[in-house]
């Protein structure tokens, strides 16, 4: 027989029944059917689940150059060559991945050493004409100093993607410099705020902005009162910053005023925010169909309540990061629409996320779609700043690189105005075209320049090829290369100018000391007339004269400023008043039990002590004296003994500007000169006035500030790993490219 036969004894039990194998295959193709069926309804019903089911499959791309470029353009200051060989190879979820876990809260360099020293703005309306100048000219100084710490920190941060986020903010939420009194201290910690806060909670991120002393100045919201609250950051706060326009109604930005009444500042106290209960509306409000006696925080939980919020921030980001204009084509609109509803759908389920709504917007497909690349005109800051890091060459002149950037019309700290720069084609009209094609063609010769120069020294010596000398054109009328410029070669050799010391100029060397108290300079900040109640009727309102001290010593202590007003109330009594905003650094070491809080803001505590007038009866003291401990009672006495020779010192300042305030002025004299002694505590004082040492004049003023940093040369130095070692990514045909039109987006 031929074949293979099957065992009698296995026939039963391997036989094959024709009949069950086919009721088995249709029942198969039943199941799969169902599957199938099932499958398709549950994608069609639940369109996120598709979505989700090919994340993974476009997320595990391996990303070649091109795809790392596209990534760290949008994300970043340009493509450093270092970064793209970190990302290249790697698959666009670990890329994300690593941009997301890479952003910073806090600066890469430190900041100016002024940004942590106590400002004196508050002075500025005692000052004549030739200080005021000298005083304005010293804050445009540190602006400069900002504004160029700033282009170094974005050309050279390990982290582009912070400088990223936070150019965002700087453009959300706009506070100009020139238009907050020319307080740098304020805008520079604004820009740190963002850096802080930039890739974390948006709720925070509001909560913080509403007490931002350079937004409350830019919006007129610090003096807003109950009386007559200003409307201008409550209706920006909604319409600009959170919700867009048509989105709330009149009746929301009057309430939206009052709830953020007493939102204001304390410029002695390191131009710190400070709630005002006195200016704050406490009664009740409505707002988007809520009624409660709201305030700041309120407003913002309420905002954020709105579905429109997440929608506004989502679609920012989108033109942000991902393309400036939404074509005209109905069918792109609504497939945009939907993906920005996406954006804001996990926005608004993360609580608000800043970091959890970049990052599904860089793992959404139409971030990777060859459809979305170079769909951004490059802003100047991408531009020049861009293009200067995705070279890898060192720069110096950082305030030629400024001026570049003013010209091409992004001046860093001064937007416009409140809307800021509105981007996409505002960058390249036929005049800015010009500009911007002008310096990519002057940074191309000189850097094609440089290139041959190095590899010719490099083949002579036979060695590496090192790092090329830094370039940086500028816009002049002129061109004029850096390398032949007597400027570029002081910024080169770290020779640069120091921008001058007001104080030194401006305060002398201290001529007051009185009761063991040394002063180096004391202004009037304000004064009004203390008149008596005649007639039988009794004045509502106190008068009060308040002190500005500079560099204050007492003992071992020293204070860079210090505020503190004599009120006269009503009924005649007056009264010494200190609060914690009134000095810098803190007052006092311990505050009483019985100084006065403010339940809306935790940090607030405020003495008040009575002076009392010879013959007036002794009522109960309104804060002991005698609970503060010697330090503090030493301050306490030094400056209410010593408040004479103030009043004397400030007989020629400059707010004595109309014959109402001289008089006022001179009135207040009267009135210290009768009530120099706190009565009830007379001894305890005389006590702490006997602890004190006397010290000699101290010559010109103290200064607590940090040594100067590098930063004040000029210079600036890619760090050590993040120079190459070679040449090799800076060819030729790059720096052809600079001029191809393309080159404007990203």
């Amino acid at each position: 027989m031929t074949g293979v036969q099957i065992p009698h004894m296995f026939a039963k039990s391997r036989g094959v029944n024709v009949r069950s194998t086919s009721s088995l295959a249709y029942g198969l193709q039943v199941s799969a059917a169902i599957v199938v069926m099932v499958s398709l309804l549950f994608f069609v019903l639940t369109p996120n689940a598709s979505f989700a089911a090919t994340k993974l499959s476009h997320l595990s791309q391996i990303l070649d150059k091109s795809d790392a470029v596209h990534l760290l353009n949008r994300t970043g200051i340009g493509a450093h060559p270092a970064d793209i060989k970190q990302l290249v190879g790697l698959t666009r979820e670990q890329a994300v991945d690593h941009i997301i876990s890479g952003i910073r809260t806090d600066a890469t360099s430190p900041m100016p050493h002024w940004v942590n020293q106590a400002p004196i703005y508050q002075i500025r309306p005692s000052l004549d004409l030739e200080e005021r100048r000298l005083f304005n000219k010293s804050r445009n100084e540190e602006f400069q100093q900002l504004k160029q710490w700033w282009l170094r920190e974005m050309i050279e941060t390990r982290s582009p993607q912070t400088e990223r986020l936070v150019l965002f903010w700087h453009n959300h939420f706009v506070s100009a410099y020139p238009a907050i009194g020319n307080r740098t201290t304020s805008i520079a910690r604004q820009n740190a705020l963002f850096r802080k806060l930039g890739g974390g909670s948006f709720r925070q991120m509001l909560q913080a902005i509403i007490r931002d002393a350079a937004m409350l100045e830019y919006l007129d919201n610090r003096n807003s009162h109950k009386k007559s609250p200003n409307e201008n950051l409550a209706r920006e706060l909604m319409e600009l910053f959170t919700l867009g326009e048509g989105n709330y109604s009149e009746s929301d930005v009057k309430n939206a005023a009052r709830a953020l009444t007493g939102y204001t500042l304390a410029p002695t106290h390191d131009m710190q925010f400070r709630f005002d209960p006195q200016r704050h509306d406490h009664s009740k409000k409505t707002l988007f169909g809520q009624t409660g006696q709201f305030n700041g925080d309120d407003l913002v939980r309420i905002i954020l309540e709105q579905p429109q919020s997440a929608r506004f921030i989502a679609k920012r980001f989108w033109h942000f990061y991902m393309a400036n204009d939404i074509t005209d084509s109905d069918s792109q609109n609504l497939k945009v629409n939907r993906a920005i509803e996406s954006l804001a759908d996990k926005f608004r389920s993360s609580n608000y996320s800043i970091s959890v709504l970049l990052r599904t917007l860089l793992e959404s497909k139409e971030f990777w779609s060859l459809d979305n690349r170079h769909a951004i005109v490059k802003s100047p800051v991408d531009l020049i700043l861009g293009t200067l890091r995705s070279q890898g060459q060192p720069v110096s002149n950082l305030a030629a690189i400024g001026k570049a950037l003013d010209r091409l019309g992004q001046q860093l700290f001064a937007a416009p105005n409140v809307a800021g720069w509105p981007g996409g084609g505002s960058w390249v009209t036929p005049g800015l075209l010009l500009q911007r094609l002008r310096w990519l063609e002057v940074y191309g010769r000189q850097a094609r320049k440089t290139l041959s120069e190095s590899r010719s020294q490099s083949l002579d010596k036979g060695g590496a090829l090192s790092m090329a000398p830094s370039m940086t054109p500028s816009l002049g009328n002129e061109t004029q290369s850096m390398e032949t410029s007597e400027e570029a070669h002081m910024m080169m050799a770290g020779e640069t100018s120091k921008p001058k010391d007001i104080e030194s100029e401006l305060l002398p060397a201290a001529d007051i000391s009185v009761r063991g108290v040394t002063v180096e300079k004391v202004y009037l900040h304000r004064v009004n007339n203390p008149k008596s109640s005649s007639a039988g009727k009794k004045t509502k309102k106190s008068a009060n004269i308040v002190f500005t001290l500079l560099g204050i010593q007492i003992g071992e202590q020293y204070w860079n400023n210090i505020e503190f007003q004599i009120s006269r109330r009503p009924d005649g009594m007056l009264m010494f008043i200190l609060d914690r905003y009134g000095c810098w650094p803190q007052c006092l070491n311990q505050w009483p039990d019985c100084a006065i809080k403010n339940k809306h803001d935790p940090y607030f505590r405020q003495v008040r002590l009575p002076v009392y007038q010879p013959g007036q009866s002794k009522a109960a003291n309104s804060c002991d004296f005698n609970k503060l401990d010697d330090p503090s009672r030493q301050l306490l006495a030094g400056l209410i003994n010593s408040t004479e020779e103030f009043h004397s010192l400030t007989l020629d300042d400059g707010r004595l500007n109309n014959d109402s305030r001289t008089a006022a002025h001179a009135a207040w004299g009267k009135y210290i000169r009768e009530s120099i002694t706190l009565a009830v505590n007379l001894d305890v004082i005389q006590n702490a006035l006997l602890q004190l040492k006397e010290h000699e004049l101290v010559q010109g003023r103290r200064h607590l500030r940090e040594s100067q940093t590098d930063l004040d040369n000029g210079i600036l130095i890619y760090p050590a790993s993040m120079v190459l070692s070679d040449l090799d990514h800076m060819s030729r045909d790059s720096l052809q490219s600079l001029l191809d039109p393309q080159y404007q987006l990203k």
